[in-house]
């Protein structure tokens, strides 16, 4: 029988990696070994994917106030298209080209800062709610919070998605008018 290379206890199979230690990488990865921590001290955390789980939520949160904006600013081309603005001038007599111009470039940037966003937040998120599943399938501590924000990471990543298309949607039949 060999030694696992971690904890030096015997392995069953003759593997490098005793059971424990093989279940820890497979839910851990090299998350533990990052910190400085052994397996056994990092598995059984509540503590586990949280700031897995608060980046993706905090990045999916921008990327839904971003998606707003593409919304917001759809519309406003789309008015401006429309005729809505009486004088179709700005308040500075600015022609409204210019001000359509800037709005559709707003929308784009806009949007693609909120897609970076949602692709980073809903990643992180379902990593958060896989690293739960891998700690209640292991018999731990159940990581509550690290589930909570990974599937509110995944949601709000998920309206952003809605938001951008209804944008996109707006725009298209805004510059069609």
């Amino acid at each position: 029988m060999s030694k696992c290379v971690k904890c030096g206890r015997e392995t069953v199979d003759g593997g490098d990696l005793c059971a424990d230690c093989r279940n820890a990488e497979l839910v851990y990865g090299d998350e533990a070994e990052e910190k400085g921590q052994t397996s056994a001290e990092f598995r059984g955390s509540r503590k586990f994917g949280l700031k897995r789980g608060i980046i993706g939520a905090v990045l999916s949160f921008i990327a839904l106030s971003f998606a707003s904006s593409v919304i917001g600013y759809a519309a406003i081309v789309m008015g401006v298209r429309l005729g809505s603005l009486a004088d179709k001038t700005g308040g500075d007599g600015i022609p409204y080209q210019t001000i359509e111009a800037v709005l559709i470039a707003l929308t784009v940037i806009c949007s693609l800062i909120s897609e970076a966003c949602l692709v980073i937040g809903i990643i992180l998120g379902t990593k958060s709610i896989k690293g739960y599943k891998g700690q209640v399938k292991a018999g731990y501590i159940k990581p509550i919070p690290t589930l909570v924000l990974g599937i509110a990471a995944v949601a709000l990543g998920a309206l952003s998605v809605l938001l951008i298309f209804s944008g996109y949607v707006f725009l298209i039949i805004g510059l069609a008018v």
